[in-house]
């Protein structure tokens, strides 16, 4: 989410608007939640932004490996 910087008009931030804690499979085992990958948690980070502002434009940018 960008936000204005009232300090220096014109600009902005970006900031991270979404966390997921993200278990591998034998951790979700034993915990007994359901396992889910990074590119899931990803896609519902995504999919509850878009809930949340109907009709705004977003970009998703992704870095990891």
């Amino acid at each position: 989410m960008r936000i204005p910087l009232t300090r220096w008009p014109g600009h902005s931030l970006s900031v991270p608007v979404g966390l997921e804690l993200y278990l591998k499979p034998a951790q979700a085992q034993k915990l007994n939640v359901p396992y889910r990958s990074r590119s899931q948690l990803a896609r519902d980070i995504l999919d509850f932004m878009a809930e949340q502002l109907p009709g705004r434009d977003i970009r998703s940018l992704a870095d990891g490996g």
